[in-house]
């Protein structure tokens, strides 16, 4: 028994080598035959799940879990020069046609734009229309740029549609150098 738990381990592990190698859009190659090999699905994360706020003011989204890589502890330290990669996994209430994705860091009081107003259904893992009551996986690739100030952060991520904010979340960071 040891053994074959032992083995299970090893092909996660390897599976998450591999994926990480070749893309994470690929690993549902090595998921499905993980599954039909084992017959149980598993769970493999890229990152860590961090503490979020929903700044959503309104019921248009539910927000299941934000996952940062890298980030080894909270608040998440960024390293300047380095790419940040933000995945939130998410549930629109309503179908959202298109939208636009702004991402800010706070600090102060004061805004700092760090990714101003990119499409969301191009480059980020999402397909559009986005439906209604299905479960999104949507990722931010963002450069910690030279420029940044090192100082601790609020990081707000929002996707606009019609100047409404159908998705936002907070968390915590630090930028270093």
């Amino acid at each position: 028994m040891a053994l074959k738990q032992g083995f299970i381990f090893l092909c996660c592990v390897l599976t998450a080598r591999a994926a990480v190698l070749v893309g994470k859009h690929h690993i549902n190659y090595f998921y499905d035959s993980f599954v039909e090999d084992f017959g149980r699905p598993v769970e493999i994360r890229f990152g860590r799940e961090v503490t979020f706020k929903n700044c959503t003011k309104s019921d248009d989204v539910t927000v299941e879990s934000l996952d940062i890589n890298p980030c080894s502890e909270e608040p998440c330290i960024f390293h300047k020069g380095s790419t940040v990669s933000v995945t939130v996994v998410f549930t629109p209430l309503e179908e959202v046609k298109s939208g636009e994705l702004s991402v800010d860091a706070i600090a102060f009081g004061h805004r700092l734009p760090m990714v101003k107003k990119e499409n969301i259904c191009e480059g980020h893992g999402v397909t559009c229309p986005l439906e209604k009551g299905k479960k999104q996986t949507f990722t931010i690739n963002q450069k910690v740029e030279r420029y940044y100030p090192p100082l601790p952060i609020e990081v707000e991520a929002y996707v606009e549609n019609d100047d409404r904010k159908i998705l936002c979340i907070r968390f915590k960071a630090v930028i270093k150098n």
